[in-house]
């Protein structure tokens, strides 16, 4: 390995500042999205911020559908085949727009079957069109697909900016729950209105994308089984919240939902490391093959101790920032929310862990992780709901990330050397990562 440490450093130094700016830039939307949702749960109060989530967990579980699967063979393409980027843009649109109409369809007639509170139907069917308005996301996927962080970082910052200032508005107006709604629905267009204006002052005007037939069938014929996967994973992240409001009240999702901006920061770390460093994951196919497995074992080091670290930290702090940001009326989310940061340490393993499932082309065995993630979480919410309330909906969740992103790696024959590289990053990744440093400042470069 010695001999062709340039080969291993290659586009490091891109790769890192790539890395760096996407974490800043989701650091900035997060911290945002954190002192956004505290001045919501405030205004709204414990039960109204429970209809809240429940109404936003109940359409975004028709994500899957929306969304085709189709962002990560975007972002995988990209990085290998650039030059084909407009044609691959314009199928993964159409992909996004005919099954954005079928999610809201099928949404709908869910809703209408199955919620018996019109009011509650009326926001959900307007929160719905949030499924076109994601589509113009998929820039952001061609952009870090490219190695431009910075672009990304920049569109996201304007989109949270804009977002907290939309929900502001709203509280300052009193429009309620619906208000709240309508700002969500907008947050997307904002971010990819940034990245087309960006487009445009770099290189001179917008670049038309061509609505290929051809194009979205190649992609979706590698996307729907992520789209599968996808289907069981919203449905293991969201139904908890759903199943509270069946099972308790609107309180008890109230009380639940303000522990999970938590997790949402302490993901920020893995889910920023993955999405820069990834093309480098995609490209090292040109490498020996025992310098590309090393490129995938850092990527998991970096991503696992970096997220451990933090959820600690934010463990340890669950109680000041809670006391101080949503107020006492939410101090029975503090043990949730010491609870849920460890779900971002299992993000980790399954982000970085699905990158190289992805890079190898096994995506197909995606779905048998999610359905036993989506499983497990079902059967210990439907036993330890009704006996331990919102802690037993904490708990549950967090087992069945634990179950899809690590110990179905185990089972699976083709999986294995994924578990392999996770137990690796946990007995042996902070050494490796120091060594990493030393010999990358060693080189030169």
């Amino acid at each position: 390995m010695t001999a062709s440490k340039p080969q291993l450093f290659q586009n490091a130094g891109a790769y890192g500042r790539s890395a760096v700016w996407t974490l800043l830039g989701n650091g900035g939307v997060v911290v945002l999205s954190f002192l956004g949702t505290s001045l919501v749960a405030r205004y709204l109060g414990v039960e109204s911020f429970g209809r809240l989530s429940y109404v936003v967990s109940y359409v975004l579980m028709f994500t899957f559908l929306s969304e085709a699967g189709v962002g990560a063979v975007l972002h995988r393409e990209v990085s290998r085949t650039p030059e084909r980027t407009l044609d691959l843009l314009g199928g993964a649109f159409l992909l996004r727009l005919i099954f954005g109409t079928l999610a809201y369809a099928v949404m709908a007639v869910v809703a209408r079957l199955f919620e018996p509170d019109p009011e509650i139907i009326g926001q959900m069917l307007m929160f719905g069109f949030v499924f076109f308005t994601s589509m113009f996301l998929l820039w952001e996927w061609v952009y870090d697909g490219q190695v431009k962080g910075k672009w990304t970082a920049s569109a996201k910052l304007t989109g949270a900016a804009a977002s907290f200032v939309g929900r502001c508005l709203v509280v300052l107006l009193g429009l309620g729950v619906s208000g709240i709604l309508f700002v969500r629905i907008l947050d997307p267009l904002i971010v990819g209105g940034a990245l087309l204006i960006a487009t445009r002052l770099v290189q001179q005007g917008v670049p038309k994308v061509p609505l290929r037939v051809d194009v979205a069938k190649e992609l979706f014929r590698d996307s729907y089984v992520l789209m599968l996967s996808a289907a069981a994973i919203v449905v293991y992240q969201k139904i908890d919240i759903i199943m509270l409001k069946v099972l308790l009240d609107e309180m008890a999702v109230g009380t639940y939902a303000a522990s999970l901006p938590f997790f949402t920061v302490v993901g920020l770390l893995p889910m920023s490391l993955t999405r820069a460093l990834s093309p480098g994951l995609y490209r090292s196919k040109n490498l020996p093959a025992a310098q590309a497995s090393y490129r995938a074992q850092l990527l998991m080091d970096a991503s696992i101790w970096g997220t451990i670290v933090f959820a600690f930290l934010l463990m340890l702090m669950a109680p000041f920032i809670l006391r101080v940001f949503f107020g006492m009326a939410y101090d029975a989310s503090v043990s949730l929310a010491q609870v849920t940061v460890w779900r971002g340490v299992f993000l980790a393993f399954g982000l970085a862990s699905g990158q190289w499932i992805v890079s190898e082309n096994l995506q197909r065995y995606s779905p048998i992780r999610t359905v036993a993630g989506c499983v497990t979480n079902l059967v210990l919410n439907l036993w330890w709901i009704p006996r331990f309330g919102a802690m037993g909906a904490a708990w549950g969740t967090l087992v069945s990330y634990a179950v899809a992103t690590w110990i179905c790696n185990f089972f699976i024959p083709k999986l294995r050397p994924a578990f392999v590289m996770q137990n690796r990053a946990l007995i042996s990744g902070i050494p490796r990562l120091l060594r990493f440093g030393w010999q990358y400042r060693s080189s030169g470069r």
